[in-house]
């Protein structure tokens, strides 16, 4: 079983989080033990205490390596979330954008796996133009 990493940069909106969590557990995790959640929360949104967010990425995953920043810095945030992966394969999701159907991990797994010279995928909610060389759909 592949381990894979999921990145994700985080601020205080609970109730945010919440869904787009629910909406990874329920549409792309196959096996809990297969996941491990980095997450960084920067302080800025609403007015709770960051340790909020971690918790609640606590009941979602057994695996949780977080960092709550003392100033919020997006550039600063992808790159510790970033530094932190050790899996051979890595999920960056937002904490605000939701997974509308399944994804088969180990379809998109076997994709990298085939294709030598693709490095990344990127899941598109319209239908992608075939438009250029460095652009397929799978």
């Amino acid at each position: 079983m592949l381990k894979v990493d999921i990145t994700m940069t985080a601020v205080l909106r609970p109730k945010i989080l919440k869904g787009t969590l629910d909406t990874i557990v329920k549409n792309v995790i196959d096996n809990p033990k297969r996941f491990r959640l980095i997450i960084n929360v920067d302080p800025v949104g609403e007015n709770i205490e960051p340790k909020v967010i971690i918790k609640i990425a606590n009941k979602y995953f057994d695996d949780v390596i977080y960092n709550i920043a003392k100033e919020p810095s997006f550039p600063k945030a992808v790159k510790w979330i970033w530094s932190q992966t050790t899996a051979p394969f890595v999920l960056h999701w937002e904490d605000d954008v939701n997974i509308l159907r399944k994804i088969n991990i180990n379809n998109m797994i076997s994709i990298l796996n085939k294709v030598d010279d693709l490095s990344s995928l990127r899941l598109y909610k319209g239908h992608a133009p075939k438009k250029g060389k460095s652009f397929r759909t799978f």
